[in-house]
């Protein structure tokens, strides 16, 4: 082939990846700047079915976006071309070119909905269906809705019996109104009603009694869904109360086979009540363990879970025995709610961090692969979350901060770049921080960078550091994958308890970043403390203490800072001959307490005196 080829593949590489970055930028900006660089990014590249996707999102004359999409959906089928189409026919989901198309075009065909064009949205459905055999965005559920709003009854039935479930509520319901606006009030349909009220009662009991059942039920919040099976009847009815409500004789059906079947009206209403005080009791228990009362969050909680068995009851329980560092009892209470049919990365999660802590690696590693397993099943089947599917996407930020902890940098970047179809600044800061720890400095900075909200100014003084660390005059501490809340413009540092923001490795970061921007400053005393205080702070202390005292272009004060922390660890003592580098040339020093007290007095703010250094120093 002709180097002219060559070159003309180059260049269309190049404006893909050149519409690409302009897409990231954009998904990162909001208002007008957002729609200029995806308006950019379609200049250069035609093909760029992301760009048209976030023109259509921010487009708000429903016509337009609806245009819009068709255009991000003629781009994909360009981009993807005819031969893709027919070798990965039903297996569309397995790609990422091809999920991003189907995502597309769904949210295509939904909008079509919204406009009334019934016709064409359900074309689309079909095609959807057609081109992912497994349907993994649920596409089947907005079919059948559609189609029973426009009375085709018979094309619903084919759809229900090519996706039979017969332990899912909504197929068992979505049967039940079907038979009925097919048979009437059969036997057959009588049987079926009793099939689905056994499977999932809160779905006749929302139906029937609203009014009755506000205090019970109404009452869910996203952040407090303690009944798997009430979560799941809400999630239904969300989507389907306008078909049940369409014809008032369907209802007063439902009512007779409910309440004949194995309810008298007293007990209609203990079961709902019981429900609504042990979510009081998780809700007490979450603002319990906000404020630091673990002890009685973790009663509260404990009489929540003896009260209702729930899986997200017993992730809040394990959550709270391991902030008490009670990890075992917080293990035990974790895996009685694992594997029991649903998905849960964030009890998987939690267990993987308790096993870290008992030492058992090959545990942790075990239960973080089953977090990362359910997570990407609920995100690839969008199927019934249960009542976890508020905090889904929260879940990438847990996962990838516990993976950190287990030390594998590498996987946090790897699970970064697997699940960047959403990035939060979280996200943005722990793919900077796994670099960082990589010591791949330049691409922390680049990384920070893109984070432009205020409250994270502090990573001003992160980029600072980095310079420090990679001209390597001192080592750079490991960074934790939880965001540094307590570094936050808006936080006050008079709530933080000081031994944890020391020990921080965020806050770490920040002094040494301070430290060297005043190294000139003989007279700034404060930053004697600081060295002496990191000096002191474990095995990454020892080395930075011993980087203090063997780098040549660093102050003299600075150098005896460390060899006290040094020595508050042991490492040296009184008496003892220190080789320490000033300006570049090797003297010796003798530990003495007439040294010690000199620089005490010198060099340290007037609150430090030599009986306060004594016993810091102990019997050293």
């Amino acid at each position: 082939m002709s180097k002219r080829f060559f070159q003309d593949q180059n260049n269309v590489k190049d404006k893909v990846n050149r519409a690409n970055e302009l897409v990231k930028q954009a998904r990162m900006t909001k208002g007008l700047e957002r729609i200029d660089l995806v308006r950019r990014a379609v200049e250069i590249n035609p093909d760029c079915m992301e760009a048209y996707i976030i023109l259509g999102d921010e487009e708000q004359d429903p016509s337009s976006s609806v245009n819009l999409y068709r255009k991000a959906v003629d781009a994909g089928r360009r981009r993807l071309g005819r031969d893709f189409f027919i070798k990965n026919e039903g297996k569309f989901w397995q790609f990422e070119e091809g999920h991003s198309f189907l995502i597309a075009l769904r949210t295509l065909a939904d909008k079509l909905v919204n406009l009334y064009s019934y016709d064409e949205a359900i074309s689309y459905y079909y095609q959807l269906l057609q081109l992912d055999i497994n349907d993994n965005q649920d596409v089947r559920y907005s079919l059948f809705r559609l189609l029973i709003r426009l009375y085709r009854y018979r094309e619903a039935r084919e759809l229900l019996d090519a996706y039979q479930e017969l332990n899912d509520l909504r197929w068992l319901y979505n049967d039940l109104l079907l038979s009925y606006f097919e048979q009437g009030a059969s036997k057959q349909v009588h049987m079926k009603a009793r099939r689905a009220i056994t499977h999932n009662e809160p779905v006749c009991q929302l139906l029937l009694e609203p009014i009755s059942l506000i205090e019970a039920h109404v009452d869910i919040d996203e952040n407090d869904v303690t009944d798997l099976e009430l979560a799941k009847a809400v999630n239904y009815l969300h989507d389907h109360l306008d078909l049940w409500s369409s014809q008032p004789e369907i209802l007063e059906w439902l009512r007779q086979e409910y309440y004949g079947f194995n309810f008298d009206s007293s007990e209609q209403y203990h079961k709902p009540r019981q429900e609504y005080d042990t979510r009081c009791l998780v809700r007490q228990g979450n603002s319990l363990i906000e404020v630091g009362d673990f002890i009685q969050a973790e009663k509260l909680l404990t009489q929540a879970l003896v009260e209702k068995e729930d899986p997200m009851v017993r992730n809040i329980l394990g959550y709270c025995k391991l902030l008490m560092h009670n990890y075992q009892e917080a293990l035990d209470v974790l895996k009685s709610g694992l594997g029991n049919g649903f998905l849960n990365p964030f009890g998987y999660t939690l267990a993987s961090e308790c096993a870290f802590y008992l030492k058992d690696e090959l545990g942790a590693y075990r239960y973080l692969r089953h977090a990362i397993r359910d997570f990407d099943q609920g995100m690839r089947t969008s199927t019934d979350l249960g009542p976890f599917a508020d905090h889904w996407y929260q879940y990438t930020v847990i996962i990838k901060a516990v993976a950190g902890l287990l030390g594998n940098d590498r996987l946090v970047i790897n699970l970064h770049r697997r699940w960047d179809y959403f990035v939060s600044v979280e996200d943005l800061y722990q793919l900077g921080a796994a670099y960082f720890n990589c010591k791949k400095y330049t691409q922390a900075m680049r990384i920070w960078n893109q984070i432009t909200v205020p409250e994270w100014g502090f990573l001003d003084r992160f980029e600072a550091a980095c310079h420090i660390f990679k001209a390597e005059i001192v080592p750079a501490p490991r960074l934790e994958y939880l965001p540094p809340w307590y570094l936050m413009d808006d936080v006050s540092i008079d709530n933080i308890d000081i031994d944890h923001l020391v020990s921080s490795a965020a806050y770490q970061v920040i002094v040494i970043a301070d430290l060297f921007d005043s190294i000139n400053d003989d007279d700034n005393h404060d930053n004697n403390v600081e060295v002496l205080t990191l000096s002191s702070l474990g095995k990454w202390g020892v080395e930075f203490g011993q980087a203090i005292v063997a780098a040549g272009c660093l102050p003299y004060c600075w150098k005896l800072a460390a060899v006290i922390g040094l020595m508050n660890q042991g490492i040296y003592n009184y008496g003892d001959q220190v080789k320490i580098n000033l300006n570049d040339e090797w003297t010796e020093i003798l530990i003495e307490e007439k040294l010690i007290k000199q620089f005490t007095d010198e060099c340290l703010p007037d609150f430090f005196d030599s009986d306060l250094i004594s016993n810091y120093l102990g019997d050293t």
